[in-house]
């Protein structure tokens, strides 16, 4: 019985592994550079020793002005071949960034809050949310320091969406998701 059970199993790992949606992100690019105007993208490797194995395709907004920038237009999307691919980049960055972490951390199912590890003129407190094979990443809190009078201060400016972004991704991941892969094309 067991070996039935363990063949059954296994086939059923296969069938599942051989199901799953793959992405060729070294041949995505926005698809219409007019409708999509100011996106652009780029191939990247996880920058951590143990994630640079990795590669995603980092989708941006570039622009003139942030303020003027609707919510899902400041939102950095990471882009992996497959959701496996995604959830398990998720997981190292996660006990990377909640191990590094010193300050306050919230940690859902699918995603996490934690201040961006190895930056030190700044203050960064980032959301990230695995949806399928993409990860949203956005700042939810973002202090910097500008120096003034010649540098002879140091000032901290604080821009924030707080709860305003975690609440927008939350409630709208999987609109976010299907919106960046409808930009792409191969």
């Amino acid at each position: 019985m067991r070996k039935v059970f363990t063949v059954i199993a296994l086939l059923m790992a296969v069938l599942l592994t051989s199901c799953a949606q793959r992405y060729d992100i070294e041949e995505m690019k926005i698809g219409d550079p007019i409708a999509y105007f100011g996106w652009k993208t780029r191939l990247l490797n996880g920058y951590r020793e143990e994630l640079e194995d990795y590669r995603f395709l980092e989708v941006t907004y570039g622009g003139v002005s942030m303020k003027q920038h609707k919510m899902d237009q400041k939102i950095t999307y990471l882009v992996f071949e497959s959701s496996s691919e995604a959830r398990g980049y998720f997981r190292k960055w996660k006990k990377y960034c909640i191990n590094k972490d010193d300050g306050e951390k919230s940690v859902g199912t699918n995603w996490f809050i934690a201040r961006q590890p190895d930056t030190y003129d700044m203050i960064a407190t980032t959301m990230y949310y695995c949806e399928r094979n993409v990860i949203i990443e956005a700042d939810v809190s973002l202090t910097f320091y500008s120096t003034k009078n010649g540098g002879t201060s140091s000032t901290a400016i604080d821009r924030t969406e707080g709860d305003k972004m975690k609440t927008y991704i939350l409630e709208n991941h999987a609109e976010l998701r299907e919106k960046v892969m409808e930009m792409l094309e191969s």
